[in-house]
C-alpha cells in the first residue's frame, strides 16, 4: 500500500486504518501489533481523529483492549490543541482584515471545517495563513503589533520578501502561526503566482466569525503540494487528498487545467500520487491524471530537493525558476545572512558560508 520509503511498518499499518473512514479506500485488516509504537505514530502523525474513528467503525478489533482508551487520550490532547489553534486563527484573520490584508485560513484549521463530516477528525497543533506578498510588511507589522513575535529573523528581509515561503510567528498562547507567502519553498514557489487562490475565497464559520479560506480546488492543490513536499509522508495531509478529492465537489478536467494555470502541476500530481498510493485508494480519473504526470527536468530536480533535504538545500531549486540575471540576488543572502539570523542558528559566516556552498552546489541539485 504505502511506499516503505516515505513510511515506515507502523505508519503503513496508521494508514491502512485511515483508509477504513477514507472515501474509495479499501477495509484491511492489520494484524495486532505494539500498542505503544502504534500510538506514537498517531499522535507523531496527528491522525488521531480519523484513527479512533476507523477503530470505532470495526478495524483493530484483534488488538489489545488497551489500545482504545489509549487513542481516546492521544485524541483529547490532540483536540485541545486543536481548539488553541482555532482561536489563536480567529484572532490572527481579525487582525489581518482589520488591517486590510487579504488572507486565507490554509490546512487544518480550514479543511476540519470544510472538508470532514466532523471537525474533531481533522486535527491540528498551528495555524497557516496565506497572504499575498504585496502585504508582507503591513501582515508583519500587524501581528507584531498586537503581540505576535517571529519565532527566527528572515535571511534578508528583502530576499524573505521576495522569495520566502512563510514566517512563524508566535503569542503568548504558544500557538504557532505560519503567515504563508507561498505554498511552498523553491522553485515551485517562486513559479506559483497566489493571487489566483486568493481571488476565489470561500468563508466558514467559528464562533459567529466569519473565516476566509481556499476553494475546494485550492484547499485540494495545497494538501497535494504538502503531500508531496514532505519526507516522510504526513498522513494528515495525505488523507486531505483523498477526502477532498473522493467529495464529489472536484472536476478532474477543471482541476488539472487549474494545476496547469498556476504552473504547479508536476507537485500536485506527485503529491496526488503519493497519498493515493499511501491509502490504497481506487482509481479515479484524477488519479490516471497524476499517475501519468511526466516532470521536466527542472520539476524533476525541485521534487528531488525536498527528499530529505533541509536547510538552505531546500531553496537551490529556485534558481532554475530566475533569469541568470536574477540569481546573484537570490543567492547573497542565502551565503551571507543578517548577523541576526546567523545569532539564531549559531553559526559564524564562515561556517555558514561553508555549510551553504556545500547544499548550494550543482553536485547536490
Amino acid at each position: 500500500m504505502a511506499d516503505a520509503f516515505v513510511l515506515d511498518a507502523v505508519g503503513r499499518d496508521v494508514a491502512t486504518v485511515m483508509g477504513w473512514v477514507l472515501p474509495g479506500c479499501p477495509r484491511t485488516e492489520v494484524p495486532a501489533g505494539d500498542v505503544d509504537r502504534f500510538v506514537n505514530t498517531v499522535v507523531h502523525q496527528r491522525v488521531s481523529g480519523l484513527v479512533l474513528d476507523a477503530v470505532d467503525a470495526g478495524a483493530l478489533a484483534d488488538w489489545s483492549d488497551e489500545l482504545r482508551p489509549r487513542l481516546v487520550e492521544a485524541h483529547l490532547a490532540a483536540l485541545r490543541s486543536s481548539l488553541a489553534a482555532e482561536a489563536a486563527s480567529v484572532t490572527a484573520s481579525e487582525l489581518l482584515s482589520s488591517a486590510g490584508v487579504r488572507h486565507a485560513v490554509l490546512k487544518g484549521c480550514a479543511t476540519a471545517q470544510l472538508d470532514y463530516p466532523d471537525p474533531a477528525l481533522r486535527v491540528t497543533g498551528d495555524v497557516d495563513v496565506l497572504i499575498g506578498r504585496d502585504d508582507y510588511s503591513l501582515a508583519i507589522a500587524t501581528l507584531e503589533g498586537a503581540g505576535l513575535r517571529r519565532m527566527a529573523p528572515a535571511f534578508r528581509i528583502g530576499w524573505e520578501r521576495r522569495y520566502g515561503k512563510d514566517i512563524a510567528l508566535i503569542g503568548n498562547d504558544r500557538v504557532e502561526i505560519d503567515l504563508h507567502l507561498a505554498l511552498v519553498a523553491g522553485y515551485f514557489g517562486i513559479m506559483m503566482p497566489t493571487a489566483p487562490l486568493l481571488d476565489r475565497l470561500v468563508t466558514y464559520e467559528v464562533a459567529d466569525r466569519q473565516m476566509p479560506a481556499l476553494d475546494a480546488m485550492g484547499r485540494l492543490l495545497h494538501a497535494c503540494i504538502h503531500t508531496a513536499s514532505t519526507t516522510p509522508l504526513r498522513l494528515g495531509s495525505a488523507a486531505d487528498v483523498v477526502q477532498i478529492a473522493g467529495s464529489g465537489d472536484i472536476d478532474g478536467v477543471d482541476f488539472a487545467a487549474f494545476t496547469m494555470e498556476l504552473r504547479c502541476a508536476a507537485i500536485v500530481a506527485h503529491g496526488f500520487a503519493r497519498a493515493w498510493d499511501a491509502f490504497g485508494a481506487e482509481p479515479t480519473e484524477l488519479s490516471e491524471w497524476a499517475h501519468r504526470n511526466r516532470p521536466d527536468d527542472r520539476e524533476r530536480k525541485a521534487l528531488a530537493a525536498f527528499d530529505g533535504a533541509g536547510g538552505e538545500s531546500k531553496w537551490q531549486s529556485g534558481l532554475d525558476a530566475l533569469p541568470l540575471w536574477k540569481r546573484p540576488g537570490y543567492l547573497l543572502p542565502l551565503l551571507v545572512p543578517s548577523k541576526a539570523h546567523l545569532r539564531h542558528r549559531h553559526r559564524s559566516y564562515l561556517d555558514h558560508l561553508r555549510i551553504s556552498v556545500r547544499r548550494l552546489s550543482p553536485g547536490r541539485r
